[in-house]
C-alpha cells in the first residue's frame, strides 16, 4: 500500500499557506482601497481649489484684468499631501501586486498538491489491480500445470482400459471451456459490469482523496 500520509501533510501545508496568502491579500486590498480613496479625496479637494481660483481669475479679468503674472496660488500643503498620497498609493499598489502573485502561486501549489494526492490514490488502485492480476496469473499457471498432468494421466488410464472418475472428467471438461464464459454472464453484468463494485470503488477513491477513509488513519507502510 502506498504511503498517503506525506501527500496529505503536503496538501495540508499548502492549504494553510493559501489561507495565509488569502488573508494577506484581503488586508492588502483593503489598505490599497483606502489609499485610493484618500488620493481621490485629495484630488477632489485640489480640483475644487483650482476651480475656485479659476473663477476668481475670471472675475478679475472681467473687471479689467490683472497683469499676466497674476498669481494663481494653490494651497501648497494640499498639493504636497496629494503628491505624498499618490506615492503612498503607488507603494501599496505594488505591495498588493506582490501579494496577488504570492496568492496565485499558493493556489497553483495547492492544485499541484491535490493532483499528487489523486495520483497517489489512483496508484493504490492500480497496484491492487496488478496484485489481483498476478494472483489470477499464478492460479491459472498452476491450473494449466496440474490440468495438463491430470489430462495426460487420464489418457494413459483410458488407453489401458481404465476410466477416470467422473470428478476428473468433469474438471477436465471445464478446462476445455473458457474459464469465464461470457455467454453465461448475467445480461446486466455484460452491459454495465459490476455497478455496485464500481460504485464502492468510486466512493472509496473519493474518501481516500479527501483523507476520510479508515485506511487513511493507519499510517500506510510503503511497499
Amino acid at each position: 500500500m502506498n504511503n498517503l500520509e506525506p501527500h496529505y501533510q503536503a496538501r495540508n501545508t499548502t492549504r494553510a499557506k493559501l489561507e495565509s496568502a488569502r488573508q494577506a491579500l484581503d488586508r492588502a486590498q483593503r489598505i490599497e482601497a483606502a489609499a485610493t480613496m484618500h488620493v481621490h479625496a485629495l484630488e477632489e479637494r485640489l480640483a475644487q481649489a483650482e476651480a475656485a481660483q479659476a473663477a476668481q481669475l475670471a472675475d478679475a479679468i472681467a473687471a479689467g484684468g490683472p497683469s499676466a503674472d497674476f498669481p494663481s496660488a494653490i494651497d501648497d500643503g494640499l498639493a504636497s499631501a496629494l503628491v505624498s498620497a499618490r506615492s503612498d498609493l503607488s507603494i501599496k499598489s505594488k505591495a498588493l501586486g506582490s501579494l496577488k502573485r504570492a496568492h496565485a502561486k499558493a493556489q497553483a501549489d495547492l492544485a499541484a498538491a491535490e493532483r499528487t494526492v489523486v495520483a497517489a490514490v489512483d496508484q493504490i488502485f492500480r497496484d491492487e489491480d496488478i496484485t489481483s492480476a498476478r494472483q489470477v496469473a499464478h492460479h491459472l499457471d498452476e491450473t494449466i500445470r496440474l490440468g495438463k498432468a491430470l489430462l495426460h494421466l487420464s489418457i494413459a488410464e483410458e488407453v489401458n482400459g481404465r476410466h477416470p472418475p467422473s470428478e476428473v472428467t468433469e474438471v477436465l471438461a471445464r478446462l476445455d471451456l473458457p474459464l469465464i464464459d461470457r455467454h453465461h454472464v448475467a445480461i446486466n453484468l455484460m452491459k454495465d459490469g459490476d455497478v455496485l463494485g464500481a460504485a464502492k470503488r468510486s466512493a472509496r477513491r473519493a474518501a481516500l482523496i479527501a483523507g476520510e477513509y479508515p485506511e487513511c488513519n493507519e499510517r500506510f507502510a510503503t511497499k
